[in-house]
């Protein structure tokens, strides 16, 4: 079962899984609408998400819920994806260009694991059936722009962030390990001081 940080984005997406599968490349450029749209820091209304997904605009007194921005992002990440596999989409029927995970990586310089991270700010990715049948984790072209526009200097660093060889992770320890022993100094600003001399976080 996917994780919700909120309960009225898991009925959402719930009610959204059980509408016509027809609708659902629209649903799915709604959400990406809406993460192009939403500050982590503000809290936005439950009417004003559900028109940018369904363009549905409910009659009457507006619902008095609102979702914490962060929250939102998260929960939307999850109901595309759901929503995509779900409906077993495939490459072909998204209409434009799409990256797997794997690919995504070797494009922007970075680790699977840190496109991984990088969902939860933001990086929408659709489960899609390829054409040799294959359900996989993809990034369309619209999104990995979207993103890279909006989070330029997190992806220059995850870019320049190089994984320790076994000699530097040994002379870091090594180098720690002389600091400490030689006047009292906590963990931290052991840490401190040799990534500042090494230029490693």
């Amino acid at each position: 079962m996917p994780k919700f940080f909120n309960s009225d984005m898991a009925d959402l997406a719930h009610q959204l899984e059980l509408s016509p599968r027809r609708l659902r490349t629209e649903q799915i450029r709604g959400i990406e609408t809406l993460l192009r749209l939403i500050d982590p820091e503000k809290a936005y209304p439950y009417d004003f998400i559900c028109y940018h997904i369904t363009k549905y605009a409910k009659r009457g007194k507006p619902a008095e819920v609102s979702v914490p921005g962060k929250a939102l992002i998260n929960d939307l990440i999850t109901t595309a994806e759901m929503l995509s596999r779900k409906a077993a989409l495939t490459v072909a029927e998204i209409g434009e260009a799409c990256s797997t995970h794997a690919e995504l990586a070797s494009e922007l310089g970075v680790s699977t694991k840190t496109v991984r991270r990088w969902r939860s700010r933001g990086l929408m990715g659709l489960r899609l059936v390829y054409e040799d049948g294959v359900n996989r984790l993809a990034f369309c072209r619209s999104t990995i722009d979207r993103f890279v526009a909006a989070n330029r200097a997190l992806v220059e660093r995850g870019a320049s962030f190089k994984q320790l060889s076994g000699d530097e992770r040994r002379r870091i320890v090594e180098r720690a390990r002389h600091l400490v022993s030689e006047r009292p100094i906590r963990l931290h600003a052991a840490a401190k001081v040799v990534a500042e001399e090494t230029g490693r976080a």
